[in-house]
């Protein structure tokens, strides 16, 4: 009797451990919120942002032309990290580290998500952004 018991724990266990989706990474809808850069620990100009997100893509528009640079591409989230690839062409006239790609640390809050590609403890881009629709970020 012991045995089947043991089995019976160790088989709710695994079944609790088991999820299709994490939806604590999962990004759909609509952000809207705030970019800025920081530079030698001075944070720069702000600008107004909407990302909006649909299964493994996004899009973004930006109120400073190319602060940062948004259009669109795809993304893959985990549990602390998002990682942006962009698919849009882009002319040189403009620093190009400003172009929404790589991977970025999120932080999110009750009502609030930060996304952070921080260079090093005195440089980065930061995202604070708020999901629309009065719906929460997780």
């Amino acid at each position: 009797m012991k045995t089947n018991f043991f089995n019976l724990v160790v088989i709710a266990f695994l079944f609790a451990a088991c999820t299709d989706t994490d939806t604590s990474t999962r990004l759909q809808g609509t952000y809207e919120g705030v970019f800025y850069r920081v530079t030698n620990n001075v944070k720069g100009e702000s600008s107004n942002v909407t990302l909006n997100f649909s299964d493994d893509r996004y899009t973004g528009t930006s109120s400073i032309v190319k602060y940062p640079a948004l259009c669109e591409g795809t993304f893959t989230p985990s549990s602390e990290e998002i990682h942006f690839r962009n698919t849009c062409m882009w002319t040189a006239e403009f620093d190009w580290t400003l172009i929404l790609d790589g991977t970025f640390k999120v932080t999110r809050t009750a009502d609030e998500i930060v996304l952070a590609k921080e260079i090093n403890s005195s440089n980065g881009d930061y995202y604070v952004l708020r999901k629309q629709d009065g719906q929460t970020s997780r």
